[in-house]
């Protein structure tokens, strides 16, 4: 506790000794900018700025100030500053000229040390005066010069001024020769020292080959002496490394907000101009420190920018170029480049927002030259099964040499531009392993908000390139949307957008060219991956559940012809959808992706795995709701999915029972056997014959005890009614054969059903109507030859059993009487004699017995 309390002291008064030296620096830089707009009235200020105590400030004092500060003072100001002629600023000048060091320099060195730092203009009288005061200080620095005194060193100064402002000007023409050069000096010294012609000839060559430029420090790169000093000086700070994190208490926003841009341009300069690795790294960690900093503030543009600064740099990473990862893995600039992009992007991506623009840019680049990992794009294990169409993807040119390394390969040697490009590559595919580009995917979750609008925006812009890309960036849209599973609300819109865009341009396409292309297929297949790998993802998300149906329903609006080429990967995507025990509690969801999904058992190529996927709904009970269930019979039971009606009925007679109330129950067993009877009348003979078993299943399920006469008058009036109507009017499709044998099964059912529920159908006002529909029924089935065996059996139970009821007990009744006279009109006249004489009390065992017929077609199915 002792030596936290210490330490929290300690950092105090740094804090404090800190806002100290800000305020101080603050008023310096006040004054720089006075100093800047009047020289003259900016001196004044400084000496009356109590900077160095109570007292006015001396021209010695100004003078250093000048020089501490001259970065900041603009070249112009700081040159009329030391030349007014004034004996305070003649003092200044002298003490100003004496921070300069001229020990061993020559004296064109010199003159260019010192108009390095300052513009040198003015009138003559000015510029000599000036010179004169030069001249004095090289002489203290250089006691053994061969040019003697002060004096000639300053006649030699004029004189080398003069041949500078000849040779650089560019209205001069005509520029001043080595001859003319010599013979000026000559004049000036007037015989005072011998005139060494070699030393003048090589004074007046560096003369010509380097103007003398005085430049600001972003500037610097434009003066050699100012870019060698500006590298001396980076010698102190390779000692003294920068820890921002631990610096953050003291940073200043204001001064941040003052120099970033400065610090972004000097340092793009030295990349450009460098060559030692070292200057590189320094240089390169400066634009993370300015990353740190810009993102402790919250300065998004400053990241944006710095990020913008670094993409330049990796513009060799681009597939317009013939040999560009050859040119990527030579640059060692281009590589350190792209590796600090990504380290910004890993550490302060959420203090970026444009620059994501950039960040993808780069990505998609480094994506079309094939250097992103495998693993990155379709995480998922399950979307190794899904069959896609495959577009072949043109091989990036890795090589330019490829036949020639294979040749030199074969003698076991390679000639030596071989052997670099193999390295080159070597490193460029190292390098981007180390930008840890799937992390990204992974970090996204963890962004501030509007940098993920940003992102996604990003992404989304990227994807309207070629095929590929758009792959690409809907893989990685999608990878990001799961993960900002909490964050949904903040980048759906985004999201829903692009996937509607998406099937919008397939749509436009297909309806152009009345034909499905290999890219817009690509493109479809991709938008339904898409759908679905969400609806696995996020289908358990309350924040999901209102944004799964209109998905969905984006597919649906599909014409028919498109939705037919994605059934297959449909199918396969809905099966793991359900195996994951994934689910959506709305009916509507089912209906949109059943019906798509029946279009797969249309066709041959579907048909299996459009089966598989039919035959795992029925097995799994989770899915069937009270809601659902209709919905879910109606669709299974429409002729297209006609051969799942044995599934259909063990889901209805072993699952539902449980699940549903009375209502309910009846409500789909009505329409369970509606849709059935639509089935009677396949042409396939498996199908009818399982049709007829399983009608005949549900409606003498023995659970249907309590039944009221309602249901069964519904059944016969409706379902059974347009049956029997078909059949004995063939008004289907089926041959005579077919037709025959469909009749003979259908009245053997009719019989049965008839007899099961007699007593529960004449319990209904209109009963008596319903029995007539079966006699007209059989009485067209006999007159048109269908088993007539069979409908003697049939009408011959039924009568029994009524008689048995006590139907026909008043033998004069108009029921009894238009009875005997329809059986009697079906029957042959011996039939119906043998029929009408059987006694009814012998009948009532036979109520439920089926027919020999029926027997026997049942053990056949």
């Amino acid at each position: 506790m002792e030596k936290e309390g210490k330490k929290i002291d300690e950092n105090a008064t740094i804090v404090k000794e800190h806002e100290k030296q800000k305020q101080i620096k603050s008023k310096m830089m006040e004054v720089a900018e006075q100093i800047t707009k009047s020289p003259k009235s900016g001196i004044e200020y400084l000496c009356n700025s109590q900077f160095y105590g109570t007292e006015k400030a001396t021209p010695k004092q100004c003078a250093k100030f000048l020089w501490k500060y001259r970065n900041w003072i603009g070249i112009n100001a700081l040159g009329e500053a030391l030349i007014i002629s004034k004996p305070f600023f003649e003092e200044m000048l002298n003490a100003y000229m004496d921070l300069f060091d001229f020990k061993g320099k020559e004296l064109q060195e010199a003159l260019r040390l010192m108009t390095s730092k300052f513009f040198l203009s003015g009138e003559g009288q000015q510029i000599q005066r000036l010179l004169g005061t030069f001249s004095a200080t090289f002489c203290r620095d250089n006691p053994d010069s061969p040019y003697l005194n002060h004096n000639n060193i300053w006649l030699v100064s004029v004189s080398i001024i003069m041949l500078h402002s000849d040779l650089h000007k560019k209205q001069n023409k005509r520029k001043m020769g080595l001859q003319q050069f010599l013979d000026n000096v000559s004049f000036a010294l007037e015989g005072e020292i011998e005139i060494d012609p070699v030393v003048f000839e090589h004074i007046y060559n560096d003369v010509k080959e380097s103007e003398m430029l005085c430049v600001n420090f972003a500037e610097s790169h434009k003066s050699d002496y100012a870019w060698n000093a500006l590298i001396e000086n980076s010698e102190f700070y390779k000692e003294h490394r920068v820890n921002v994190e631990e610096l953050q208490p003291l940073l200043d926003k204001e001064m941040f907000n003052h120099l970033w841009k400065k610090v972004i341009v000097s340092t793009g300069i030295i990349l450009e101009l460098t060559k030692t690795e070292e200057q590189r790294v320094l240089s390169f960690n400066g634009y993370k420190h300015a990353a740190s900093i810009a993102s402790y503030f919250q300065l998004t543009k400053v990241c944006d920018q710095l990020v913008v600064e670094l993409c330049k740099m990796t513009k060799c990473l681009s597939t317009e170029k013939e040999n560009a990862l050859v040119e990527f893995g030579t640059s060692e600039r281009a590589q350190m480049a792209t590796r600090t992009v990504f380290n910004i992007t890993h550490q302060y991506g959420s203090n970026m927002r444009e620059g994501w623009h950039y960040v993808l840019d780069l990505i998609t680049r480094i994506f079309s030259l094939q250097l992103l990992p495998e693993h990155l794009l379709l995480r998922e294990a399950y979307l190794k099964e899904i069959q896609l169409t495959k577009l072949e993807r043109k091989k990036q040119a890795k090589s330019t040499n490829s036949g020639t390394s294979s040749f030199w390969g074969f003698w076991g040697s390679e000639p030596e531009e071989a052997a670099v490009e193999k390295d080159s590559l070597e490193k460029a595919e190292k390098c981007i392993q180390l930008c840890r580009i799937p992390e990204l995917l992974n970090e996204a979750r963890f962004l501030h908000p509007s940098s993920l609008d940003y992102l996604v925006s990003a992404i989304i812009m990227g994807s309207q390139k070629d095929v590929f890309l758009s792959m690409f960036c809907n893989d990685l849209l999608i990878d990001i949307t799961i993960s900002n599973a909490e964050r949904l609300d903040i980048i759906w819109s985004y999201v829903f957008k692009h996937i509607s865009s998406q099937m919008n341009i397939v749509c436009k396409e297909y309806n152009q060219h009345s034909v499905l292309r290999k890219r817009e297929l690509i493109i479809l297949e991709h938008v339904v991956l898409s759908v679905f790998r969400l609806l696995i993802a996020l289908s358990d998300r309350d924040n999901f559940k209102t944004k799964a149906l209109p998905l969905l329903q984006l597919m649906k609006q599909l014409h028919s012809t498109l939705l037919l080429h994605v059934v297959p990967q449909l199918c396969q995507l809905l099966l793991v959808f359900i195996s994951k025990g994934k689910t959506l509690h709305h009916a509507k969801f089912w209906e949109i992706l059943l019906q798509i999904a029946a279009h797969g058992v249309k066709h041959e190529k579907t048909f299996g795995v459009a089966q598989q996927l039919f035959n795992t709904i029925i097995e799994k009970e989770l899915y069937f709701f009270p809601d659902n269930v209709p919905l879910l019979i109606d669709i299974y039971l429409n002729t297209s999915l006609s051969v799942f009606a044995p599934q259909m009925y063990k889901l209805f007679n072993n699952r539902l029972k449980d699940k549903l109330n009375e209502k309910q129950y009846l409500d789909l067993w009505l329409k369970l056997i509606d849709s059935f009877v639509t089935l009677c009348h396949s042409l396939h003979q498996n199908i009818r014959s399982n049709t007829f078993s399983i009608l005949q299943q549900i409606c003498l399920d023995p659970s249907l005890t309590q039944i009221d006469s309602a249901p069964l008058m519904e059944c016969f009036n409706g379902p059974f009614s347009r049956m029997m109507t078909s059949l004995g009017q063939a008004t289907t499709q089926m041959n005579e054969d077919i037709l025959q044998q469909t009749r003979s099964r259908a009245v053997g059912f009719i019989c049965r059903v008839f007899l099961h529920w007699c007593p529960k159908l004449q319990e209904a006002e209109n009963w008596q109507q319903v029995w007539f529909s079966v006699l007209d029924f059989m009485k067209q089935c006999m007159r048109r030859g269908s088993a007539p065996v069979v409908i003697f059996e049939s009408i011959k139970n039924m009568i029994l059993v009524m008689n048995a009821s006590k139907a026909f007990q008043d033998p004069n009744s108009s029921f009894t009487v238009r009875t005997k006279a329809v059986v009697q009109d079906i029957l042959p006249q011996n039939l119906f004699e043998e029929l009408w004489n059987i006694p009814s009390e012998e009948s009532s065992t036979t109520q439920d017995e089926p027919t020999s017929n029926d027997k026997k077609e049942e053990e056949a199915s």
